[in-house]
């Protein structure tokens, strides 16, 4: 199976690709991992600019973006994983709250950092 998208090049190569819903990477051509977990959803996009989220999608960042959440409808479920050390800020449909904070959440930045957004239909909780 090949690689869906490639960062780097030389031993800082990684590359990622989805197997069975699973998102998987390996670094300068070595074994396959997986890094997001079995995913329930097989629609898996990339994004590199600020973009609207769909529910029951998974989507796979390589910047620094805004993603604006949908309208809170209950049982939503969106999937999102960061490729490197980028801030990803999750900005409100409206007045629902995210984690209990009436406010945009912002990402730490971390390497690789990955999160699972589900809602009520009242509000958002992050996993």
């Amino acid at each position: 199976m090949r690689a869906l998208f490639s960062i780097g090049k030389g031993t800082a190569k990684v590359d990622l690709r989805t197997n069975a819903g699973v998102i998987q990477a390996r670094n300068n051509g070595g074994a396959w991992q997986n890094i997001l977990g079995q995913s329930a959803f097989a629609d898996i996009e990339t994004k590199g600019s600020t973009f609207t989220a769909a529910y029951n999608k998974t989507y796979v960042v390589t910047a620094t973006m805004n993603i604006q959440l949908p309208a809170p409808v209950a049982g939503g479920v969106i999937e999102v994983k960061a490729i490197g050390s980028i801030v990803m800020t999750l900005v409100r449909n409206g007045s629902e709250k995210i984690d209990n904070v009436a406010s945009s959440f912002v990402s730490s930045g971390s390497e690789n950092e990955a999160f699972k957004i589900v809602t009520d239909g009242t509000d958002w909780y992050i996993l």
